[in-house]
């Protein structure tokens, strides 16, 4: 099986008391490997909650496309960093969703006003060189403190 190209529909995922609720946000353009694993294609985001299965109380909530999710995972644990989570919905993973060489030219230039982008932004996530200047830095703040020099 090769890696495809989908552009689907993203979720954020909140919680309201014991119940875990997902909002329809927009689209966001992934690929999808061997393994399974769903990758923002331009940010390389991947840390992505899969929904299984949707339930709307109403059909009204079915229009505004948001409802319950079946709590199979602990989303507390996810949540508890950003107060939300991003998740696909694993039944849109159809050919019928494959992304269009148009899609993924879209997304490129939209990509900075997408929704996606906005949500990614307040995540917090940090490249490798700001991971690599963080260590860096907490280790020379570490040997100076060690050689009495703080």
């Amino acid at each position: 099986m090769k890696c495809r190209i989908y552009k689907v529909p993203f979720y954020i995922i909140t919680r309201n008391v014991e119940d875990y609720f997902c909002k329809k946000i927009g689209f966001v353009v992934v690929r999808k490997n061997n393994f399974g694993t769903n990758k923002e294609i331009i940010s390389g985001f991947s840390d992505f909650c899969e929904l299984d299965i949707i339930e709307y109380d109403s059909y009204a909530m079915f229009l505004a496309r948001e409802g319950k999710i079946n709590n199979k995972i602990d989303y507390n644990r996810i949540i508890g960093q950003n107060t939300f989570a991003i998740a696909l919905e694993t039944l849109d993973f159809t050919n019928k969703k494959l992304a269009t060489l148009k899609d993924i030219e879209e997304w490129e230039q939209n990509f900075e006003t997408s929704e996606f982008y906005k949500y990614y932004q307040q995540m917090h996530i940090f490249d490798k060189d700001e991971k690599k200047a963080i260590r860096d830095k907490v280790k020379s703040i570490s040997k100076r403190r060690l050689d009495g020099k703080l």
